[in-house]
C-alpha cells in the first residue's frame, strides 16, 4: 500500500512539475494485475482519491520522493523514512538560457526548500565569471510568497544584514535589495513580456504560485524582469542552489554559520561543485551626505513654480 502511495504522490508531483510520468498507470495497473477481484474497486477508488486530493493541495508541495524504508519505531510501533530528490534536469530543455532557466526552476520548485529553511539561512554561490558571491535565501517558509532571493556581493549582504536586524524601515526595504529574485507567482501576476516569453518557448504551468517570475531588485529601483546577462548568472546560482540543497538535505546544521562564523558558498570548479566557508562581508558605513544649501537656494530663484504637492 506504501508502494501504490508512493507512485500516485510521484506521479502527481512530476506531471505538475510539466514532466510526463507512468506512476499513475503503473500503480492501476499494479492493482488490476495483482489484487483479487473484490479487492480492486476499492483500492482503484482509493488510489482516484490520493489523486485528486493531492492535486489539491494549496499551496502546492511537489517534493519528489526517491527512496523509502519501514522500520520499528524505538517508542513502539513503525516509522517511514523517505528521502527527498529533485527530478533530473530535462533531456531536452527548451532552447537557449531562458529555457534551460524555466527547466531548473521546476526542479527549484520540487524540492520545496521553504519546508526547512528559512530567511534566517543564507549559502552563497560564486559566479565564475567575477568572483562575486549570491547570496543565497529561500523565501516561503511563512507559506507565502515561494521563491529564491540572490543578494549580489557586498551590497547585496549588507541589505539582506540590515533587513534581519531591523534597521530600515519596512517601506525602505521594498526598494534597493539589489538582489535577483524567482518567485512562483499566479499567471495573472506576470508581465506581458514574460507571457510571450513562455509562449515562445512553449511553456505553461498549471495552477496557482506555479508560473516561475524572475526580476532584478536593484537599488533604489522599481523591481524589471532579468535581462540575458542577469538570465544566465541566476540560471548559475539556481543550479549551485539546488546542488547544495539535495547535498546537504540530511544536515540539519548546514546553512548556519560554523564555529568560525563563516558561511558555505558553492563554486564551480573544473565542471564540479566544491565547497568552501567565507566570513561574511564587513558591515558597510553610510554616511547621510550633507545637504548643499547654496545649490538649494539657487534652484529655489532659478526653478519654475508649480502649484504639485509632493510627498
Amino acid at each position: 500500500m506504501l508502494g501504490l502511495a508512493y507512485l500516485v504522490w510521484n506521479g502527481v508531483v512530476l506531471e505538475e512539475l510539466g514532466r510526463e510520468s507512468p506512476y499513475l498507470d503503473e500503480a492501476k495497473s499494479v492493482v488490476r494485475g495483482r489484487m483479487p477481484p473484490a479487492a480492486r474497486r476499492a483500492v482503484l477508488a482509493l488510489i482516484a482519491e490520493l489523486e485528486k486530493n493531492k492535486r489539491a493541495q494549496t499551496p502546492p508541495d511537489l517534493p519528489v520522493i526517491g527512496e523509502f524504508s519501514v522500520r520499528p519505531d524505538p517508542r513502539g510501533g513503525l516509522q517511514l523514512v523517505a528521502s527527498q530528490v529533485a527530478p533530473p534536469p530535462e533531456a531536452t530543455p527548451p532552447r537557449g538560457i531562458w529555457g534551460e532557466l524555466y527547466s531548473e526552476a521546476v526542479r527549484f520548485l520540487s524540492l520545496a526548500p521553504w519546508h526547512r529553511l528559512g530567511d534566517e539561512h543564507l549559502f552563497g554561490v560564486r559566479d565564475p565569471a567575477s568572483g562575486e558571491i549570491g547570496w543565497c535565501c529561500v523565501m516561503g517558509s511563512a507559506g507565502t510568497l515561494m521563491g529564491l532571493a540572490v543578494y549580489r556581493g557586498h551590497v547585496g549582504f549588507d541589505f539582506y544584514r540590515r533587513l534581519r536586524s531591523q534597521e530600515m524601515e519596512k517601506e525602505d526595504s521594498l526598494y534597493g535589495q539589489d538582489a535577483l529574485t524567482l518567485v512562483y507567482a499566479d499567471r495573472r501576476e506576470l508581465s506581458g513580456r514574460e507571457l510571450r516569453r513562455l509562449q515562445r518557448l512553449g511553456l505553461s504551468f498549471r495552477g496557482r504560485s506555479r508560473w516561475p517570475q524572475f526580476e532584478n531588485h536593484a537599488a533604489g529601483r522599481l523591481p524589471v524582469p532579468l535581462d540575458e546577462e542577469e538570465a544566465g548568472l541566476m540560471l548559475h546560482t539556481l543550479r549551485g542552489a539546488i546542488d547544495v540543497i539535495v547535498a546537504k538535505r540530511d544536515d540539519s546544521e548546514w546553512a548556519k554559520p560554523d564555529i568560525s562564523g563563516r558561511l558555505l558558498v558553492r563554486n564551480l570548479r573544473n565542471g564540479e561543485w566544491v565547497e568552501e566557508h567565507v566570513p561574511p562581508p564587513q558591515a558597510i558605513e553610510r554616511r547621510v551626505p550633507e545637504f548643499d544649501s547654496v545649490r538649494a537656494e539657487r534652484l529655489k530663484h532659478s526653478l519654475p513654480r508649480n502649484e504639485a504637492e509632493l510627498e
